[in-house]
């Protein structure tokens, strides 16, 4: 359930520069998800949605989830690409080089989950 927590600093975080800004509306906000967060991005919108909803200034904003594929560099064979994340366990993730098997691996984009856009109404 760390979705809601994520979910719960985002929403907090937009709203605190939405008023720092002087907005009377939020009108649309972006996420950009990595793939290596294993967040599900189902569960993302619709607690995104929920707690928006419930503020003066988010009731009617769109919500928008980017999904930012991960890209791995292999410490062992120096492999830098992409891992097939799929049918990763969420609980207890174990990420390996598709060339050698290695799990000696640097993640190099993928692991944020990071607001990407505010539009706001004055």
């Amino acid at each position: 359930m760390h979705e809601f927590t994520t979910v719960k600093n985002i929403v907090q975080r937009v709203i605190e520069v939405s008023q720092e800004e002087g907005a009377k509306e939020i009108l649309r906000l972006e996420i950009g998800l990595g793939e290596f967060t294993l967040l599900e991005k189902e569960q993302m919108e619709f607690w995104l949605n929920q707690m928006l909803s419930e503020t003066e200034l988010g009731k009617s904003t769109e919500v928008v989830l980017n999904r930012i594929r991960g890209l791995i560099k292999c410490k062992g064979c120096g492999y830098e690409g992409t891992l097939e994340t799929s049918g990763l366990d969420h609980f207890f993730p174990i990420l390996k080089c598709p060339k050698c098997g290695s799990h000696n691996l640097e993640i190099l984009r993928g692991d944020d989950c990071i607001i990407q856009r505010l539009e706001i109404d004055k």
